[in-house]
């Protein structure tokens, strides 16, 4: 796959200049912007096969894409049209599994940046929110390009707005992989590691997959219950803290396992709307103590701007309800790491965090 998009980066030089056409010396029109993913699609006329990908995805997949801040090539229809041809026609393609239209919108976004072709130089390799794949920008006198291990596509159309984001039209269908090779569970994802790894929370995974016990927890098809996870970000961010503090050994796997502890309700899968009716969230490994005077808890706030969880750090739910399996298990996405009032006083922690 690497020798591959190492060629079709080669090869877009030569793709672009027997492609060139003479450009108007007119000012381009001023182009609409959109509220949402959802919003583009649904107005233009040209986009209908991605309409149709977007409507067969689940809600929760599509919340993904609200508040949308990051970047999205989207093939228009003709380039669909040239796609489904492998497929046997485009009646036959919409009759594919669900997890294959999903990877197709996964591999066609990076959540991490807006990036306008103005701001691009030379070629770069981007993370798409497909885990584990990449595809390759490239800017040249005649346009940018973008490739992927099986295809070559054109920005025809560069630059529209969607909500804090931006989108590009593209002439070609993006192809990560080989569809029967492919590897992902999509419909839903199966495994806690899975939603993890989806929601790009990967650190927090390599330091569970660091031990057997963990593991299996990431692996688990079968877990019942809610756990609040922190971004990339905020993990990270917190690992820096603790190593400030050089506690190591068993203090600081007593330390870990408390504050892993407060991630987590092992009763069921509350949803965020179950959450938001409530005045605290019962938390902890010993399920025996929610809503006892031993349990730890957060208390929850509604504010303006969203559901809070309050403790002794306080976290903004950014991202709720993602199943694990069937459902039996919801991930709620938070912006900070995690501490009740009742583990930082079991820690000796000082008596204010930078909560909110």
């Amino acid at each position: 796959m690497a020798n591959r998009s190492f060629v079709a980066v080669a090869l877009l030089a030569v793709l672009f200049v027997g492609a060139a056409h003479a450009s108007s010396r007119a000012p381009p029109p001023r182009k609409p912007s959109y509220s949402s993913l959802q919003d583009l699609v649904n107005k233009r006329k040209d986009l209908s096969i991605a309409k149709y990908i977007a409507e067969e995805m689940p809600d929760w997949f599509l919340k993904l894409y609200d508040n949308f801040s990051g970047t999205m090539a989207i093939p228009n229809d003709a380039a669909f049209e040239m796609y489904t041809e492998i497929w046997g026609g485009l009646e036959a393609f919409k009759d594919l599994p669900g997890r294959y239209l999903g990877y197709l919108m996964l591999y066609h976004t990076t959540f991490e940046m807006a990036a306008y072709s103005k701001d691009l130089k030379g070629t770069l390799a981007v993370d798409t929110a497909l885990f584990g794949y990449k595809f390759t920008v490239a800017k040249t006198s005649h346009g940018v390009a973008v490739a992927s291990p099986h295809t070559i596509a054109r920005v025809i159309e560069a630059d529209i707005k969607v909500g804090k984001g931006v989108a590009h039209i593209v002439d070609r269908v993006l192809i990560p992989f080989e569809p029967a090779t492919a590897e992902f569970d999509f419909d839903p994802y199966a495994s806690l590691g899975d939603v993890i790894k989806a929601l790009g929370s990967v650190s927090l995974y390599g330091a569970m997959a660091a031990s057997k016990d963990g593991q299996d927890i990431l692996d688990s098809t079968d877990l019942v219950g809610t756990m609040a996870l922190p971004t990339e970000e905020a993990f990270t961010a917190f690992v820096a803290e603790v190593k400030k503090t050089n506690v190591t050994g068993p203090a600081l796997d007593y330390a870990v396992n408390m504050i892993l502890g407060d991630h987590l309700n092992l009763a069921r899968a509350y949803d965020s709307e179950t959450i938001a009716g409530v005045k605290q969230a019962p938390v902890g490994w010993n399920v025996t103590a929610y809503g006892t005077p031993q349990g730890h808890y957060f208390d929850v706030e509604i504010r303006s701007d969203g559901l809070y969880l309050k403790g002794y750090t306080t976290g903004k739910v950014i991202f709720p309800d993602v199943p694990v399996g069937q459902g039996k298990f919801l991930i709620h996405l938070v912006d900070s790491v995690m501490i009740t009032a009742q583990t930082a006083k079991a820690l000796g922690l000082s008596a204010t965090a930078g909560g909110r």
